[in-house]
């Protein structure tokens, strides 16, 4: 204060002052409207969208500013009063300003763009400026008073504050808890946009013990510190000045981060991709003009015109722009939940990295490359019997597959003997196909709204490859009558065809509003059928997947499809208690029969098809005219699955008790009229599940 009171005296001094003026520049005398203002920083130094932010925008020749606005209409931007003429002490002026206004800046909680510019009006012109925009989730103002341990700010993982060391020796602390063996990344911005605070970090543990400091790094006044925690509590931070300054200029930004492993594309990337993505913008329907289904068709362009990825740029990338954006209509998923912020942070992080691949061959689909789900093992005994709601015979018919508890169980059909079991698969199995020849076998499982597969094994058990892994449970598969093609129906609405031996992907088809519960092969497999809790039964073309037919009078749940010989008709069944035969070209119903009982998937031969119900015996119809042959009986109750091997005359029906029933076919001879329908025992019948105790 000294030292301007006698640079005052000089200055008023009738003589000297005069002299010192004439030595002044012309442009130092000038009138501020003659000069053209600058922005030079803000404080606090960026903002987080959803929030409105009073900010201090200094700089150059700002007093007379009569308005503030933003190029971008989602955005609003409001001065509020006039600019100040304000010089701070010592500061250099040329880095600092001269002068002031405060600002209330309003962004959307669905700004995507990692900046923003706004302008200030003055009588001499316009000034712009560029100002940071931290991400919604995380991002937070400093709240004060937080000048000790007792009057701390709770911080989260990951966080980006925006904070001020307002005056000398302020001091801003925050809280955060760790558990032993994590490390954190600390990482205090100040001097890269403009603040004149030279910050110093501290951490303290629980008991007021410094244990950490970090100051300059890298050759910069801000500061970076990697923290790595040896036993599990919450811990203190102090933020302040190195040479304990501070002012309404001195503003930061802190980043508190969990320090991870390089995020790697095929490990994390590519199955939040394959599981959320893929469906909508894959080989068989691209929305948007766009593909996500291998690393090479992603980093191209839609419709939009901007790359879906583009390196080290967030604010271009297409995708990243539309999975964090709050606007549903925008939003990727769209009809999904949004993505969490473990997998939002995980991809920008890989796009900040440059977006690198680490995969065998950009061009290949993305399913054939991501590491398959270890699941855990099932368990040695079960404790308590448990539906069996899958299973199928080998090609020999000498083995019948089951589903079990995060397993398959293989078991001889003529003594109900357990052979072997398959494991590493879902908790429900849900499905199983067998290839007709090479008798490799598809398993489909998950938990509903968690994570589903199909995982393709061979008849020893050898996991060959997974393919359509999802967040949803996956229902049903089928191979069709050659083995070629696969069809896999899940919980997300779409059948997805795949190449019945190499496991390519070759159709996706939007299939249904709800989980697709069945799916059936035309017998020249240039159709196939679907059922789904959305009460439809539709039939599709399996070379461009376009919709043939709808069949809409189930008016309940359809959990059985099957295809008449002749192709023309299909028969469906499941909640309404009945089967319906309709025709494909144009939907009416020809005929039905009543179940008694919620029904399910129809096994069937060319001339005759069986019909597993809850309620009731598995009943044997012929195909050509739907008349009932008969029944087959072996537990009280009914059935919830089947399974036919017609060279070997043996059908198989479990139960939501854990029972199999196994018998042999009697000759498919038609009843006479009037004559009672015959009823067959089961030959066998097991609990189908390791050792239940008695």
């Amino acid at each position: 204060m000294k030292l301007f009171q006698r640079l005052g005296d000089v200055l008023w001094h009738p003589i000297t002052g005069a002299i010192l003026l004439l030595m002044l520049p012309v442009s130092a005398i000038a009138t501020a409207a003659d000069e053209p203002p600058q922005l030079l920083l803000c404080a606090p130094v960026a903002v987080v969208p959803g929030q409105t932010t009073k900010v201090m925008a200094r700089g150059l020749h700002l007093e007379k500013a009569t308005a503030a606005s933003s190029s971008e209409a989602e955005v609003n931007v409001k001065l509020i009063g006039p600019g100040v003429t304000e010089v701070l002490g010592l500061l250099d002026i040329k880095r600092f300003g001269n002068s002031r206004v405060e600002l209330e800046i309003s962004v959307p909680a669905n700004y995507a763009r990692t900046k923003l510019v706004f302008m200030v009006q003055t009588p001499s012109g316009p000034a712009e400026f560029e100002l940071p925009v931290v991400p919604a989730l995380g991002g937070q103002l400093e709240i004060e008073p937080n000048p000790g341990f007792s009057q701390s700010q709770e911080l989260s993982f990951p966080s980006w504050t925006l904070g001020l060391i307002d005056k000398p020796q302020d001091v801003d602390v925050y809280t955060f808890h760790m558990t032993a063996g994590e490390q954190i990344t600390l990482h205090a911005a100040a001097a890269k946009f403009g603040s004149p605070l030279d910050p110093l970090l501290s951490i303290y543990d629980a008991k007021g013990q410094l244990i950490a400091t970090s100051d300059d790094f890298n050759g910069s006044p801000d500061s970076q510190l990697e923290f790595h925690a040896d036993a599990t509590g919450r811990f203190h931070l102090v933020v302040q000045d190195a040479q304990d300054t501070g002012g309404p200029a001195h503003a930061y930004q802190l980043i508190l981060q969990r320090k991870l492993a390089p995020v790697s594309f095929i490990r994390d990337i590519a199955p939040i991709l394959q599981r959320h993505c893929v469906a909508c913008h894959g080989r068989g329907k691209l929305e948007g003009g766009y593909r996500v289904d291998c690393y090479e068709q992603m980093m191209l362009a839609g419709e939009s015109g901007s790359p879906g990825f583009s390196q080290h740029d967030l604010e271009s990338s297409e995708s990243y722009r539309r999975i964090v954006t709050s606007d549903v209509a925008e939003r990727m998923p769209h009809d999904g939940e949004r993505l969490t912020e473990d997998q939002i942070s995980q991809i920008r992080q890989w796009i900040e990295a440059g977006a690198p691949f680490d995969g065998n061959d950009p061009a290949a689909s993305l399913s054939t490359q991501i590491p398959p789900l270890q699941h855990r093992d099932a368990p040695t005994e079960y404790a308590a019997t448990i539906p069996v709601g899958a299973i199928a015979f080998s090609p020999s018919g000498t083995e019948l597959y089951a589903g079990g508890y995060f397993e398959v169980t293989v078991w001889d059909p003529t003594n109900g003997q357990l052979l072997s079991r398959i494991g590493n698969v879902g908790q429900r199995v849900s499905s199983i196909g067998v290839h007709p020849t090479s008798g490799v076998l598809a398993v489909a499982s998950g938990i509903p709204s968690e994570m589903g597969d199909v995982r393709i094994f061979s008849p020893s058990g050898e996991l060959l490859r997974v393919l359509a892994p999802s967040t949803e449970v996956v229902l049903d598969v089928a191979y069709n009558h050659s083995g070629d093609r696969l069809a896999v129906a899940s919980a997300d609405g779409n059948v997805r065809l795949f190449d019945g031996n190499s496991g390519e992907l070759q159709l996706e088809i939007a299939a249904h509003t709800d989980w697709v519960l069945t799916v059936a092969w035309s017998h020249d497999a240039t159709r196939i059928a679907s059922g789904s809790r959305d009460k439809l039964a539709k039939v599709f073309d399996t070379q461009n997947g376009e919709l043939v037919m709808t069949y809409v009078k189930n008016n309940a749940s359809v959990r059985g499809v099957v295809f008449h010989p002749t192709g023309t008709d299909v028969f469906s069944t499941g909640d309404n208690r009945q089967w319906e035969r309709w025709r494909v070209a144009d939907g009416e119903k020809q005929s039905e029969f009543a179940l008694g009982g919620e029904s399910y998937r129809i096994a069937a031969t060319e001339d005759t098809f069986f019909v597993p119900s809850i309620k009731q015996p598995i009943r044997q119809f012929h195909a050509a005219d739907g008349k009932h042959v008969r029944d087959y009986a072996g537990v009280p109750g009914g059935f919830i699955a089947s399974a036919l091997h017609a060279p070997s005359a043996q059908l198989a029906g479990s139960t939501l008790r854990g029972e199999i029933c196994v018998w042999k076919l009697s000759p498919n001879e038609p009843i006479k009229e009037g004559s009672p329908i015959a009823t067959v025992p089961a030959s066998v019948t097991f609990i189908a599940q390791p050792k239940v105790p008695q």
